[in-house]
Order: structure tokens, then C-alpha cells, then sequence
């Protein structure tokens, strides 16, 4: 993958360059392996280990996006979640007659 393809594809994200290298890096030393093979500085690949990584990265967003969205579906709102009274948030005791 040409640099500047790579710089093109990472303005439709809002993120900079320098940011995407902090956070592979990151991601590298967790995994520890490298995730591409850089070519000086105008040429990346995804090294057979990315190419392994890379689908159960996209599950691993998919079940994220997932289980944001069910809690998203039974979540109070912040306003009414404010108003609402527990037992054990007032003065009176939170008992097992209760």
C-alpha cells in the first residue's frame, strides 16, 4: 500500500498519521509481532500475522457495536435515572423486610 493512499484512507476517519502509528505500535507490542512490513517510508504491507488478526479484530468491533447497542436498548436516561429513588439512597435502611 502506497503512503499516500494510506494518509487518504485515514482523513476519512479524522485521525492523523502520527496518531494511527502510536496506536499500532501499541497494538504491535500487545500482540507482540509486527503488523506490517514498512518499506522504507513510502510502502507498507500487512505482515501474515495482520492478515490472521484482522477478522477477529472485526468481530471483536462487531460484538463491541453489539453489546453497545443492547445496552443502548434498556438504558434509563441520565434524567430519570437522577429522579429516581433507591432504597439504599436515602435515609431509610435497606432492609431483608423491604
Amino acid at each position: 500500500m502506497k503512503r499516500g493512499i494510506f494518509q487518504k484512507r485515514l482523513k476519512n476517519f479524522f485521525l492523523s498519521q502520527p496518531t494511527i502509528s502510536v496506536h499500532i505500535n501499541q497494538l504491535e507490542k500487545q500482540l507482540d509481532t509486527s503488523l506490517f512490513e514498512r518499506n522504507g517510508r513510502t510502502e507498507i504491507r500487512p505482515t501474515e500475522n495482520a492478515k490472521r488478526f484482522y477478522p477477529e479484530a472485526l468481530k471483536i468491533i462487531s460484538n463491541w457495536q453489539r453489546a453497545k447497542e443492547k445496552i443502548a436498548d434498556h438504558k434509563m436516561p441520565k434524567s430519570r435515572l437522577k429522579n429516581r429513588r433507591f432504597p439504599y439512597d436515602s435515609d431509610d435502611s435497606f432492609t431483608e423486610s423491604d
